[in-house]
């Protein structure tokens, strides 16, 4: 059966390599590509696909945020996460959001391509090394982390402080309010038992939140 694949990431030269590993040992119908989630979600909601690559760290939308609009258009479209974040929170906030497979970009072409088969035939996936950190993480209970009691929303705003944006800049990017991004912000500050924007991203890098 050949397959119909969206690639969704910023960059063209991933897109390239994705569709070169893809290529080499799925039997694929089309490949189409996006450079934005909103591109995206135009493509799933006007054409049929057997998969989507989708990455997390998008210019116009965050990754969960796309893999949700995703499923309410299409809710049996499987969908395999491609990220460069290692963290078990990120894997299990878009497996929760949804997502059948999540393959970080350290990973082998190996890993790519074994999710999207697997997805396609209606497994989960995620990688070796993510499939231990995961399992570790569920027998150390004492291990969990403040951040994971955040909302979806909160630790996407932890995240992008975390990066150096301005509350300003966070509510243009996600196209909110800077009283409704303060109110976020005011909240995982006191979650995380933080006192301001430096602590933020001492915590982000030290917690592997921010690349």
């Amino acid at each position: 059966m050949s397959l119909r694949v969206l690639l969704v990431d910023d960059h063209a030269v991933v897109r390239d390599g994705l569709r070169a590993a893809l290529s080499a040992t799925i039997p694929l119908q089309d490949v189409v590509e996006a450079s934005t989630a909103r591109e995206a979600l135009a493509r799933v909601q006007q054409e049929a696909f057997d998969a989507v690559v989708l990455d997390l760290a998008l210019p116009d939308m965050s990754g969960i945020e796309a893999l949700k609009a995703m499923r309410l258009i299409r809710p049996r479209l499987p969908v395999v996460i491609f990220s460069m974040h290692a963290d078990r929170e990120y894997c299990v906030r878009c497996l929760r959001a949804g997502a059948m497979a999540y393959v970080t970009k350290e990973g082998t072409a190996s890993d790519i391509m074994q999710a999207v088969a697997a997805v396609v035939a209606g497994r989960r996936y995620v990688s070796r090394q993510m499939a231990e950190h995961l399992v570790g993480a569920l027998l150390e209970t004492d291990q969990r982390v403040p951040h994971e009691g955040l909302s979806d929303r909160e630790f996407q705003v932890l995240c992008m402080l975390g990066s150096g944006k301005t509350v300003s800049e966070i509510a243009a990017h996600l196209c909110l309010s800077v009283k409704t991004i303060s109110t976020y912000r005011a909240r995982l500050l006191e979650k995380l038992e933080l006192d301001n924007n430096a602590q933020i991203m001492k915590y982000t890098l030290e917690h592997g939140l921010t690349p």
